[in-house]
């Protein structure tokens, strides 16, 4: 939070605005994509955390103990659900930020971070 004194400087007042809205639209999309991550199931969770981490479809269904078709149809339900319409690179990424150190269960998707640690019923570490 941004404290002011008086007499403010144009600049100053300019510069907190921003970093207030910027601020307001990464709280506002962060939970939109938690909202999304609530309404996956729990298969749905699993078949995402793999594909965050780069694997193939055939991985995922070894790893998973299930056949290929199923982790498409799964992987078809996540991407609807998410709002991903690409998968050509992972949907979505780890990243590591000022205050934090990254963790399995940090992912951006877009420009937002989100914690599934954060989230109820989100994934935990394989």
């Amino acid at each position: 939070m941004d404290f002011l004194t008086k007499p403010v400087k144009d600049t100053d007042l300019l510069r907190a605005v921003r970093a207030a809205l910027v601020r307001a639209a990464e709280q506002h999309e962060i939970a939109v994509i938690s909202g999304r991550l609530s309404r996956l199931t729990p298969r749905e969770r699993e078949v995402m955390k793999h594909v965050i981490a780069g694997k193939l479809n055939k991985q995922i269904a070894f790893d998973l103990g299930t056949g290929e078709q199923n982790i498409k149809i799964h992987r078809g339900r996540v991407m609807h659900k998410m709002g991903i319409e690409s998968c050509s690179r992972p949907c979505a990424h780890r990243r590591k930020t000022r205050h934090r150190q990254e963790t399995e269960t940090d992912i951006t998707i877009g420009t937002a971070f989100v914690s599934l640690a954060s989230v109820p019923n989100c994934l935990t570490k394989v």
